[in-house]
């Protein structure tokens, strides 16, 4: 769901209900204020390019969104460059990782990865 198309559409698809939502932050938060979106059962949320959110000033409006969500409702933020101390807000495990060379790998990229554990 996207600003650029009509609203009349997407109200009607969320009316009949939906198992997957795909939306940006600015559409989904005008349907929510009208009730026509409720997030109380969301399962599980995915937000794709969280630091390209945060540079083009989102982030205020995708933490009320995912504050509507339930607490122990699955959140993956995928981001090349979001800090981890910003993730932890909506995150119970940060984990992050890293491009490099791998020798073996005959020159090719491999990610090395690292988990921490947030309290909430």
């Amino acid at each position: 769901m996207i600003r650029a198309r009509a609203a009349r559409p997407q109200i009607a698809a969320l009316r009949a209900g939906v198992d997957i939502l795909i939306a940006c932050p600015g559409r989904l938060a005008d349907h929510v204020s009208t009730g026509h979106a409720i997030l109380d059962f969301v399962e599980v949320t995915v937000l794709d390019e969280a630091d390209h959110m945060a540079d083009l000033g989102f982030l205020p409006v995708v933490r009320r969104l995912l504050d509507k969500t339930p607490p122990r409702s699955q959140r993956l933020l995928f981001s090349a460059t979001l800090d981890a101390e910003a993730a932890a807000r909506h995150v119970r495990t940060v984990v992050t990782g890293r491009a490099a060379r791998c020798p073996r790998a005959g020159g090719r990229q491999a990610v090395a990865q690292r988990s921490r554990r947030v309290t909430t």
